[in-house]
């Protein structure tokens, strides 16, 4: 393997060893009082179904939607299969003055 190979955030183990890849997700989540990485104290509204959020697992940016959201949960549906560890921490990003902000971390839930 080797950096050209383009693999940025895949996750690699022997056989029989990593969980399969997943296409949803329940996230447990704490969101920010403010966007990160904002010029401007851009407030952090609660998250909504149907958004779009960009979810960093591990060092693998991926593009999701929320489908569902009860208090501090929620659930999504990736773009693309994933990794995924159960309790594995996740960073939340939202679209902000057309770029993607931290606004939020979160832990994956059975």
């Amino acid at each position: 393997m080797t950096r050209s190979d383009s693999l940025i955030g895949s996750v690699i183990g022997k056989p029989d060893t990593l969980p399969e890849n997943s296409t949803s997700a329940k996230l447990e989540v704490n969101l920010f009082d403010t966007a990160v990485g904002s010029a401007d104290e851009i407030k952090v509204s609660s998250i909504q179904v149907g958004e779009s959020l960009r979810l960093s697992i591990g060092t693998a940016p991926i593009l999701s939607k929320v489908t569902s959201v009860r208090g501090e949960k929620i659930e999504v549906q990736f773009k693309r299969p994933v990794c995924l560890f159960e309790k594995g921490k996740v960073a939340l990003s939202r679209r902000l003055a057309e770029r993607w902000r931290l606004i939020g971390a979160g832990v994956v839930v059975g």
